[in-house]
């Protein structure tokens, strides 16, 4: 059985640090990453697996491409995920094979 963690990547405006897909290389520093993601356009997010063969982290990746390395890493026709982030809440969410695009 796999076992996956999603932890969602909070915007830091005092550090200078670029986000950048490690997918599609789409990049933001913290100011506009921070903008982004208060009205919803974008969120990173730090991917961690877990498999019979693998133990790996991917990140950070972007909401567009979270789905893939999912299921990329992932045998499943259904992966079943918790996103949490730093404020304690979480979110269930539910990836499907079929959805490969």
């Amino acid at each position: 059985m796999n076992s996956n963690t999603i932890n969602l990547i909070e915007p830091d405006a005092s550090s200078a640090r670029v986000l950048k897909c490690c997918v599609c290389a789409m990049a933001y520093n913290q100011e506009d990453y921070l903008v982004l993601k208060d009205v919803g356009k974008l969120s990173y997010f730090d991917f961690s697996f877990k498999n019979e063969e693998k133990t790996a982290s991917v990140s950070p990746v972007c909401h567009f491409c979270l789905k893939e390395v999912v299921l990329k890493h992932n045998t499943e026709p259904e992966v079943r995920v918790v996103i949490s982030a730093k404020d304690g809440k979480t979110f269930n969410c539910v990836f499907y094979e079929s959805d490969k695009g």
